[in-house]
Formats: structure tokens, C-alpha cells, sequence
């Protein structure tokens, strides 16, 4: 998944209603906050790991960071330039580790990314000076990366932030002239990336070991490929951004239920985004429930944003647009929370949207504060719920 683009601590989403109603969230956006505003400065690159912590990158290599629930109140801290290469992908498995992938061959790693503006990064050279385009990263003990030029970058220890962490392998279905190579992991037994075609690993931790299997499946005689693709569980993948071979500005959605079949997985065309393609989308699907996606409306510099809630339909999922919510890169912690980002003011503003309008952007800091008796019977009928004892949102009536 691509993050040029669990709820840790707080009650994000929880909505006061039957399951069914959490089945299918909605997303209520908040209005666009300015975070990087320098001139010619837009964000390009977003990760939330929890509810409790986004990282972001502008152009110019600049971090920053916030508390997601804050929404549009929310502090973005930001940190001095930390790489000048053009940083292409983010990943953040958790609150302690990111890392980060640019346009020459670098990895850049933090294992203290909430320190904000004292946050350490530090800059690796992996090797070969290919443009690294996406990566992913299932958990704090592997990240798998995927470059222009044909390769798979793995590393079992990224927070090692070394050069010999990482194993490099080579994918033929990877050697590619489309430049929207990209990957997502859901989980260590599982990753599935976009070249030509889309291919599959179900060992992708054996690094230059692992075996990759490409899709057989074809539409229209074409293979199947696209611009980005989320996989919220081993049983559903989806992709945006597949060009209608037949049509030049049919950007269509491609959705897997057994995406960990290799060869043989089957995928399933859908109508795409109407009634605007978008062009060079990205996505994130933090569930079944609810998938987000993102992007500049084709032959235009609008950016645009459709949402899911059935995305495990395939072909008869139905997108809607938002009227609200703008951004380039998009990342959903949980199916209640979401942020996009590289959207309005100036490519630089960051928006939250959460699955109910009274939710508050306040955060209290401190311990969580004891829940009603009501509120507790509340979350029993509706499932486990996570608390933090960092920052805690509170419901208005």
C-alpha cells in the first residue's frame, strides 16, 4: 500500500448504535489543516500507525508529526529536512518504528517517531541507485519494498537501520516500464505487489529466498495492474488505478478474495471511480468495511476522494464521492479513523475523518478516566475496544 502516501489509546469510532451500523461506518471529514505551508512545500507521503501518532513527509524530505484524533486542532510537529531525495513511501507497523523509502535507493529509519521535531531518522543506502516507489511493512520484524527497476528489498530488522538488513531480490514480473510499482503485506506469510501484473508471495520473509508468483488472471487480454493496492486481510486485496486497456481514462478497481492463490488467484474488474476517474490513485483499506481512495481527478489538478463500505463485493462495490475531504495520500489506523493529506491549502494541508460527528477533537492527556457502566455494556454488545492510557477521546451528547 502505498503511503506517499487499532486504535492505541483512544475511542476512535465508536458509534452508540447496534453492530450492523458499525458494520458499514461512514466518515464524517473535518476541515483541512494547514501543516506544511512554505512555498512549493506539499506532503507526498503519510502513515498512521495508531490513533495516537501520524508521520508525514513534504517534498523537500520534512517530517511531520501529530495526533490524528486531535483533527483539525491537532499540532503538527515538524522536523528539520531529514532526506533530499524525493521520499516515495512511508510505513509505520507501529508507534516506535517507521521506515521511509526515496527516489535514489535510500531507506530512512526512526524508532522514536512520536519525539516529533526530536525524532532520530537515520539514512541508509540499500544499494543500487533505483527509484524505491512503495513499502510495507506488517510488523516491526519485516518490511518488504518495491523498486522501478524489477526488485524486492526485504529486511527481518529494519530498526537495524543498516545496509546489510536488507536482502535484495530480483522479480521478472517487477522489470517494468510502468512506474506505479507498489506492495502491501498484511501480513509476514503474505505480500502481494504491482508491476506489469501483480504478483504474490506467501514466504516473503525467506528475502532473496522468497518465491513470487504472478498472476495468470487477465482482463481484456491485459494482465492486471494499477497504481496502488490495499490488502486489509490474507482473503481481500484491492487495487485502484487499472487502466481500461480498451479505454485511455478508465481507471478501474481490481479486488482479490484469495490473493494469496499466486498464479492462480482470481480478480475480479470493477466500475472504477465515477463519475471522475482518478488519476494515479492511492488507497487504504483498514478493513472489509471500508476502503479510502485518493487522487487528482484525470486531466485535472483536483484531488478527489471515494469511500467503500463493501469493498469485498468486488466488481459490485459501489464508491461514493466526498464532498469534504481532499488529499493525494490517504492512511486508516482503524475503520473509524482516517487522514489524508497533500490536499488543500497549497498540497500542504491535512485532513482527519472519523465514523461519527460527535466524536471530539479534544484529547485529554493522562490516564484514561473511568467509563460509565452503560458506556462498558455499550462495548461489551459491539466487540473489544482499545484504550490508551496516553490520550483519550471523549463522546458529546
Amino acid at each position: 500500500m502505498r503511503r506517499r502516501v487499532a486504535c492505541v489509546g483512544v475511542l476512535v469510532g465508536l458509534l452508540l448504535a447496534a453492530p450492523s451500523a458499525l458494520a458499514r461506518p461512514t466518515l464524517y471529514w473535518g476541515s483541512p489543516t494547514p501543516v506544511s505551508t512554505g512555498a512549493g512545500e506539499f506532503l507526498i507521503a503519510l502513515s498512521c500507525p495508531s490513533a495516537s501518532l501520524c508521520v508525514t513527509f513534504d517534498n523537500l524530505g520534512a517530517v511531520y508529526t501529530s495526533y490524528p484524533v486531535a483533527g483539525a486542532t491537532a499540532a503538527w510537529s515538524r522536523h528539520q529536512s531529514v532526506d533530499h531525495d524525493a521520499v516515495q513511501a512511508l510505513a509505520c507497523p507501529t508507534t516506535r518504528l517507521c521506515v521511509a523509502v526515496d527516489a535514489v535507493g535510500h531507506v530512512l529509519t526512526s524508532t522514536n517517531p512520536s519525539a516529533g521535531a526530536t525524532a532520530s531518522w537515520k539514512e541508509t543506502y540499500v544499494g543500487r541507485p533505483e527509484q524505491l516507489m512503495d513499502i510495507s511493512c506488517p510488523s516491526a520484524s519485516l518490511c518488504v519494498a518495491v523498486d522501478q527497476a524489477g526488485y524486492v528489498l526485504t529486511s527481518t530488522d529494519p530498526a537495524a537501520a543498516s545496509a546489510a538488513a536488507w536482502r535484495r531480490e530480483r522479480v521478472a514480473a517487477l522489470n517494468t516500464n510502468y512506474s506505479g510499482a507498489a506492495v502491501d503485506c498484511p501480513t509476514r506469510k503474505l505480500c502481494v505487489a504491482l508491476g506489469n501484473t501483480v504478483v504474490s508471495s506467501a514466504d516473503p520473509a525467506d528475502g532473496a529466498s522468497a518465491k513470487w508468483a504472478p498472476t495468470k488472471a487477465r482482463y481484456r487480454g491485459a494482465p492486471i495492474t494499477g497504481d496502488d493496492i490495499s490488502c486489509p486481510s490474507s482473503t481481500l486485496c484491492v487495487i485502484v488505478g487499472y487502466p481500461d486497456p480498451g479505454r485511455a481514462v478508465a481507471y478501474h478497481t481490481v479486488t482479490s478474495t484469495n490473493p494469496g492463490a499466486g498464479a492462480v488467484a482470481t480478480w475480479s474488474v470493477g466500475a472504477g471511480f465515477q463519475p471522475v476517474p482518478l488519476a494515479h490513485p492511492v488507497i487504504s483499506c483498514p478493513s472489509r468495511s471500508l476502503c479510502v481512495a485518493v487522487g487528482n481527478v484525470t486531466g485535472e489538478i483536483t484531488p478527489e476522494t471515494f469511500t467503500t463500505t463493501d469493498a469485498g463485493a468486488g466488481a459490485r462495490a459501489s464508491w461514493t464521492a466526498s464532498t469534504r475531504a481532499f488529499g493525494v495520500v490517504v492512511s486508516c489506523p482503524t475503520r473509524g479513523l482516517c487522514v489524508t493529506a497533500g490536499g488543500p491549502p497549497g498540497g500542504g494541508g491535512v485532513q482527519v475523518g472519523t465514523a461519527s460527528p460527535s466524536w471530539s477533537h479534544a484529547i485529554a492527556d493522562g490516564p484514561a478516566p473511568p467509563l460509565s457502566d452503560q458506556l462498558m455494556e455499550t462495548i461489551r454488545s459491539i466487540g473489544t475496544l482499545a484504550l490508551s492510557a496516553v490520550s483519550v477521546g471523549t463522546l458529546t451528547s
